[in-house]
């Protein structure tokens, strides 16, 4: 299967979108004080 170059920007436009909305969120537990290293689908 071939993409176009405009499937592959948006496929990376997207990817960089959800990192950073990652990061901000991690960075906001962190400062709120929740552990961030146990894992919801876990259970811990």
């Amino acid at each position: 299967m071939l993409l176009s170059p405009a499937d592959i920007i948006a496929k990376i436009g997207f990817g960089a979108l959800i990192h950073k909305v990652v990061k901000l969120r991690t960075a906001d537990d962190l400062a709120a004080g929740i552990d961030t290293r146990t894992s919801v689908l876990s259970g811990g």
